[in-house]
């Protein structure tokens, strides 16, 4: 894996993408926890934007996300918190809008590196939708891939 390019496995309906990156992981867990940021770079004119995320940072608390699509059809995510450890944890539940699936959960695991913060997200709960789960995950259709290139590239700045 080079710097700015993220190692994705999708074993079955299960993703795990990994990307180092030179942030710390304070810098890291602010940027994928404050709705203000997250709306600065979650998201791109040719996969989606977000047009609002909300969230209730606490475990049980729910968080949406709601946007559009570059054919201007509309969408929402969202979910529970789970667990959240910050600078090292934040785990929640994971519902779509736009195909039917089961509640899956996304996992954020930061963990200090010298250069920065190795960042692990982990997708789970798609079980045999293996399409799904490969569609949630490539860098094209703005899955877990292109999440994690958004997220270098705005901490970079």
């Amino acid at each position: 894996m080079t710097r700015d390019e993220p190692r994705i496995e999708v074993k079955g309906g299960d993703i795990d993408a990994v990307l180092d990156m030179n942030a710390s992981p304070q810098d890291v867990y602010a940027a994928i926890s404050d709705p203000q940021q997250i709306m600065q770079w979650w998201g791109a004119d040719n996969a989606y934007k977000p047009t609002n995320w909300r969230c209730d940072l606490r475990v049980g608390g729910r968080w949406r996300s709601e946007g559009v699509a570059p054919g201007g059809q509309t969408f929402f995510v969202e979910g529970e918190y789970l667990a959240i450890e910050p600078h090292r944890v934040l785990e929640y539940t994971w519902n779509v809008s736009w195909m039917p699936l089961p509640t899956t959960r996304v996992r954020w695991e930061l963990t200090p590196i010298a250069t920065g913060t190795r960042v692990r997200v982990k997708h789970t709960g798609f079980g045999a939708n293996t399409d799904a789960a490969r569609s949630h995950s490539e860098e094209r259709s703005g899955g877990w891939a292109a999440v994690l290139i958004w997220l270098n590239r705005y901490l970079k700045r």
